[in-house]
């Protein structure tokens, strides 16, 4: 039984869905190497369809620059090390992003955002986008995907184990997606000194409500993929609890800002400042945690500035796509 007895930190916590990919790797000789193999290749694949949405082609050295900096992330290293899904969480999103952006990929987009549900609930934040847009046939083609994984599921494994996961689903859940954030409450501590209970909420909350102000802005600014990248930095930080391995995420934006911002402005200049420094802060973040045994800053500095690099590339950036309402010669 996967989830029973139940224990938070040593017990399976995913969907019965998620079995299907894990339950095949027992019957392997080497389910480590597999999964590490599969957890690499889901990284680099991520990548380069982020790079393919990217409207800005950019030189060899670049790209050297790019992969190198992708295989050192170290948030990537941690969730490897201890064995997350989020490599291939990330896989299916960017590959929801890829159709949504482009329709000739819409099936194998929507597969993709209901097989990252299926592995890890959190990405169904980002359903709010069709949902929003009106969107009916996205909707439904992901329900459809989603009832056939759950349908798989049960068949495999028996209906008693979706029960089993339902037990323990609100000790699972509990905090989020407004309730508790454990990881800006170490922020507010150490510049307060002290526990205010009320900013885990308050942050949580924000970060979410603002995402649905971006989709709101969405419908006339349509630019899919800063939108949805956008959600991604959303869903990561809104979470109630934020773990270093989770950061792994944020490599979407992270590459897409990298790539698609142009630095004609004062506005793309402060967005690849913001990004870049946000991603040098959380990969030194381990070196100043254990190191210097300080609180998680870093990685809480960094992950805010790649927050408001993400808002300010939705909403001050201009779609290149997008017909000018406004007289020529007045832009």
């Amino acid at each position: 039984n996967a989830y029973q007895p139940f224990e938070i930190g040593s017990s399976f916590i995913y969907p019965p869905t998620a079995l299907l990919v894990f339950a095949p790797l027992q019957k392997t000789k080497h389910p480590i190497e597999i999964w590490t193999a599969i957890n690499i290749i889901s990284l680099l694949l991520s990548v380069l369809l982020i790079f393919k949405l990217s409207p800005n082609q950019i030189g060899q050295p670049a790209m050297k620059y790019l992969a190198v900096g992708t295989i050192f992330y170290a948030p990537f290293w941690e969730q490897l090390t201890i064995g997350q899904v989020n490599s291939l969480v990330l896989l299916g999103i960017a590959l929801f992003i890829l159709g949504v952006s482009d329709p000739r990929y819409n099936w194998i987009g929507d597969f993709g955002l209901a097989a990252a549900i299926s592995i890890k609930i959190s990405p169904i934040l980002l359903v709010a986008y069709p949902l929003l847009r009106s969107d009916w046939q996205r909707l439904i083609r992901i329900s459809l995907y989603l009832l056939f994984l759950a349908t798989l599921s049960i068949f495999l494994f028996g209906l008693p184990t979706w029960f089993d996961f339902l037990k323990i689903l609100p000790e699972v859940t509990r905090g989020y997606p407004g309730m508790n954030n454990q990881t800006i409450d170490t922020l507010v501590k150490w510049l307060a000194g002290s526990d205010i209970e009320w900013i885990r909420p308050l942050f949580s909350t924000f970060a979410l409500v603002f995402w649905i102000v971006a989709l709101v802005h969405s419908r006339k600014h349509v630019n899919a993929t800063a939108a949805l990248n956008f959600g991604i930095v959303t869903m990561t930080i809104s979470s109630s609890l934020i773990w270093y391995h989770h950061h792994v995420f944020l490599l979407a934006p992270i590459v897409y800002l990298l790539l698609s911002t142009q630095k004609e402005s004062d506005v793309g200049y402060a967005i690849l400042f913001l990004t870049l420094s946000g991603t040098a802060l959380i990969n030194s973040n381990r070196v100043f945690e254990y190191l210097l045994n300080i609180p998680p800053i870093t990685a809480i500095l960094g992950y805010l500035m790649i927050y408001l690099a993400s808002a300010l590339n939705l909403f001050y950036i201009p779609d290149k796509n997008q017909k000018l309402s406004v007289n020529p010669i007045e832009v």
